[in-house]
């Protein structure tokens, strides 16, 4: 599997980071470790054709041109039901994140082989993972319950567009780039992002 995020910023990366540590020295939680880097997850497929060079990675680099860095926020818990649940802290979708979203979509669905449907603009659920994998409902009652009094009321700054790739151990950044917009209008029309 291949993926298409924003790493978050380092203030909201330490928060994160300890209640994923907290998480496992509580509850032996060790499952987010798979994917080590908080991040907010755009697009995920079984592959990207050529994603190391052109035309996945020029997509990118022209995404990564037209936006500016933007702000998003966080407030509560959710979880995705099923018989491995995920505990996740939700991401306000704001029109920037939102539109973000679809031009990543548009632009490289000419390029992607077997799109996790989950991520489809349509059903997409912006988020930050706390807990998978190896988290049990027994578990997730018990995390519930320990962080229901906590707000993970949380501002962070997006400023960058990375792919995640699989490997033998875990998923890691292969190539990341900043956000370079300096204006306040957002991402180009999606016209100007050619497949």
């Amino acid at each position: 599997m291949q993926a298409i995020v924003s790493l978050v910023d380092p203030h909201a990366s330490i928060y994160i980071q300890d209640l994923w540590s907290e998480l496992a020295s509580s509850f032996g939680l060790h499952g987010i470790y798979q994917t080590p880097f908080p991040h907010i997850s755009y697009h995920v497929a079984e592959s990207y054709q050529d994603a190391w060079n052109d035309p996945v990675f020029r997509v990118m680099r022209q995404l990564a041109q037209h936006t500016h860095p933007f702000t998003v926020s966080s407030s509560g818990l959710g979880m995705f039901t099923g018989p491995g649940p995920v505990l996740y802290i939700p991401i306000v979708r704001t029109q920037a994140l939102a539109l973000l979203h679809q031009h990543i979509w548009e632009a490289l669905e000419p390029y992607s082989h077997g799109a996790v449907q989950h991520y489809h603009p349509q059903a997409w659920l912006p988020h930050i993972s706390l807990a998978l994998d190896d988290l049990d409902h027994k578990q997730l009652s018990q995390v519930i319950l320990k962080f229901s009094s906590r707000s993970f009321t949380l501002e962070m700054k997006l400023n960058n567009l990375c792919m995640f790739i699989e490997t033998s151990s875990g998923y890691e950044p292969r190539v990341c780039l900043d956000f370079e917009a300096e204006d306040d209008n957002g991402l180009v029309d999606p016209g100007v992002i050619a497949p």
